[in-house]
């Protein structure tokens, strides 16, 4: 949370920065997306507003931590696997458009490899911000909703896709055959041969049974 609070805080109000002076209603904006409620933003320094951001998204994951207990700490691993998995493919491929295009840099006077490092290394923290701020939307969000067993467990709005923390038993048991698609038995006569094939009538062989 100490992280996201310096990135929301950051985009808003210039770090070092008087509150004032930033957009403290664009702020307000959007911690209303993953607070509930919305705090107050009273500081007169940068560090105590940070300071403000973050106390309430710590409160706010306790909350979420009491919602969903006793799945919060499930979902939060099925959310940080998926994010840094989606991130991470995505950063392989701005490291292959880096790699293609790197050699032309070697223009201005510079070593590629070099260049390729230092570029390199933006993409990835970069990155590891981004996945970051993914993670903490989605964990912090009132909307955020698990399903167990195919069933809703904890929820505040519709809009927002459900975490599965198990599979349903429904969708792994085998559909039953519908009465349409079943093969049609054709009846046979008493005096008819038997379908089991000995040459003697059904009222004598299998109809017995009947």
């Amino acid at each position: 949370a100490e992280e996201f609070a310096e990135i929301l805080v950051e985009r808003y109000v210039p770090r070092g920065r008087a509150p004032e002076e930033g957009d403290l209603s664009g702020l307000l904006r959007e911690l209303s997306q993953v607070c509930d409620p919305v705090p107050e933003l009273r500081a007169r320094r940068w560090e105590e507003l940070v300071a403000l951001v973050q106390n309430a998204l710590k409160e706010q994951l306790e909350r979420q931590w009491q919602r969903l207990h006793p799945h919060f700490p499930l979902i939060a691993r099925l959310v940080v696997l998926r994010t840094v998995d989606e991130n991470w493919r995505q950063h392989l491929l701005e490291l292959d458009d880096l790699r293609e295009g790197i050699g032309l840099r070697a223009y201005g006077g510079t070593d590629p490899l070099v260049e390729f490092k230092r570029e390199a290394h933006r993409l990835f923290q970069e990155m590891l911000l981004r996945s970051e701020e993914q993670v903490m939307r989605v964990l912090l969000s009132p909307r955020l909703m698990v399903r167990v067993e195919g069933q809703p467990v904890a929820s505040t709005s519709t809009a927002t896709s459900p975490v599965r923390t198990s599979p349903s038993p429904s969708s792994t048991r085998p559909a039953a055959p519908s009465p349409s698609s079943a093969k049609p038995q054709t009846k046979v006569g008493r005096n008819d041969p038997c379908p089991c094939g000995s040459g003697k009538k059904y009222k004598h062989c299998c109809g017995k049974k009947e």
